[in-house]
């Protein structure tokens, strides 16, 4: 008795193998931790799975795994990842993502960005940067305390002095550009300062206000969209 023989049909794909198994992935809910997420890669997923009539709403929440797959990307590449995701309208991957943009300067944003994100969303992001920037604005207006009169220090001239190099310090940070600052520079640019002070209590009250500040201002640093 012979077997009989099982047909197999082939169909063809014009996707890459790549994009192909991610879209399965999908469908299936696994985890693709064996992909590496860039922008082309996930561009080319969200075509494809809106060539094939599947909605991308639910698939990329944050209960899945290809929720955190796409935001790493953000990590290396936030603008192209931040305007991918504006594109589909992901709400929640765009918040997400848009934390990586606050350190960068609005000025790298091209007009491919811009069209792939939309209005809204190009509107949003603005927005975002002014608070972002006027929250720095706050922080930065108020120098230290001054001290009471002590042995060394108390006379105008002192008191001069140790304004003029806040002010100082607050000028070159905005000149750099405030939406570009990160926690880190805003620390190394600071924190010198303290090294010129001879006066202890001076010492002491700028170490206060730049540790007061760096804490304020990493809570304006993580704000999202």
């Amino acid at each position: 008795m012979k077997h009989a023989e099982t047909l197999q049909t082939a169909h063809l794909v014009s996707e890459s193998s790549q994009t192909f198994n991610l879209l399965l992935a999908v469908l299936l809910n696994q985890d693709p931790v064996l992909h590496q997420p860039s922008p082309p890669i996930i561009s080319d997923l969200f075509s494809c799975l809106t060539k094939y009539g599947i909605s991308l709403d639910g698939r990329f929440s944050q209960q899945t795994p290809f929720y955190n797959f796409v935001l790493s990307s953000a990590t290396s590449f936030p603008l192209d990842t931040f305007a991918l995701v504006c594109k589909y309208d992901m709400e929640e991957l765009a918040s997400e993502s848009s934390r990586y943009l606050l350190t960068i300067p609005l000025t790298q944003l091209t007009d491919e960005h811009c069209a792939t994100m939309g209005p809204l969303y190009f509107r949003r992001l603005i927005l975002l940067h002014n608070t972002h920037n006027e929250g720095l604005k706050g922080l930065l207006r108020a120098p230290p305390n001054a001290h009471g009169p002590n042995g060394l220090c108390g006379a105008a001239s002192e008191e001069g002095h140790f304004n003029k190099l806040w002010n100082s310090a607050v000028g070159e940070l905005w000149w750099d550009g405030p939406g570009s600052i990160p926690v880190s520079m805003l620390q190394a640019k600071l924190e010198p300062l303290v090294d010129q002070l001879q006066c202890e209590d001076c010492r002491y009250q700028m170490r206060e206000r730049i540790q007061r500040l760096l804490v304020e201002w990493t809570t304006v640093v993580f704000a999202e969209l």
